[in-house]
């Protein structure tokens, strides 16, 4: 991977802990995502940290064309959530397109403990859109806890 790509990476999951951390501020939530800097010293780790004591790993891809994820970004992200046994979250964005996020279908639809086959049906869907219901899913998380 060239140095061009992975500045442009390391600047998407950074563009994108900005946009939760503001959410998350605006929702009066005690949370703060920063990159993972030991994802390059420990294998199965999300790009993001931040979110662990609500069940999350988040992988961050940023790409020059496409139009959908790579099998192998959703593999990645959901064998380190397994690991960590947490629910996937892929964060993605092709050049002049919106970012969009894929999760697990059942993620918020079931009050039971994730599970590691439902990875297997998921959604896509636009990442400005998605942070209403990932917002509000976190908040009462958090207000159980």
């Amino acid at each position: 991977m060239s140095k061009k790509s992975r500045t442009k990476g390391h600047n998407f999951e950074r563009e994108v802990a900005l946009i939760l951390n503001e959410a998350f501020y605006l929702a009066d939530l005690p949370i703060k995502l920063q990159r993972d800097l030991s994802q390059y010293q420990e294998r199965d780790r999300g790009d993001l940290v931040g979110l662990e004591d609500y069940g999350f790993v988040i992988e961050c891809k940023r790409y020059a064309k496409g139009n959908k994820p790579l099998t192998a970004w959703w593999d990645q992200v959901t064998t380190a959530a397994d690991y960590q046994n947490a629910i996937p979250l892929l964060i993605y964005r092709f050049d002049r397109m919106q970012s969009e996020v894929q999760f697990p279908l059942m993620m918020f639809i079931t009050e039971d403990e994730h599970q590691p086959e439902f990875n297997e049906y998921f959604v896509r869907m636009d990442f400005d859109k998605f942070l209403h219901p990932f917002i509000s899913y976190i908040k009462a998380k958090h207000e159980q806890s």
